[in-house]
């Protein structure tokens, strides 16, 4: 493949940015081999190929995130931001107009949040019942 080096080179500094996170390089690894996403289990994470590509420039679903001992649950839906807390703590942002996430919209948008909420539940559902098998 022609553009193998450069796509690793291009893969090496987007996961410098993003943490190197296992996420964004698996499906993009498997994506430049030409080889499918194992059925076992569901991935979070996409492809960055397309983006690589120029041919994407946005998620196209959703991706959710807990921090190290489950108490706190993000879901990320391009511009908007659920972030869970084990407190009952809940906030919607619109991170591309409010990056520091001083506004909660969660009254303002309460179709959006419902929304949110119920597909970050499903997701931390599967994501803690995952964890269960492993621990």
């Amino acid at each position: 493949m022609q553009y193998s080096l450069l796509f690793f080179l291009l893969l090496s500094q987007i996961g410098k940015k993003f943490e190197r996170s296992v996420i964004l390089r698996f499906p993009t690894i498997l994506d430049v081999l030409n080889i499918p996403l194992p059925s076992d289990r569901n991935y979070d994470g996409i492809s960055l190929l397309p983006v690589i590509a120029g041919e994407q420039t946005s998620r196209s679903k959703p991706i959710g995130f807990l921090n190290r001992d489950a108490k706190e649950f993000a879901w990320i839906d391009n511009d908007y931001k659920l972030l869970l807390t084990n407190k009952g703590g809940e906030q919607l942002s619109d991170i591309s107009k409010d990056p520091a996430e001083k506004n909660n919209l969660i009254k303002k948008l309460p179709e959006r949040h419902a929304a949110m909420r119920r597909e970050l539940e499903e997701w931390k559902a599967s994501v803690m019942a995952e964890l269960a098998t492993i621990q």
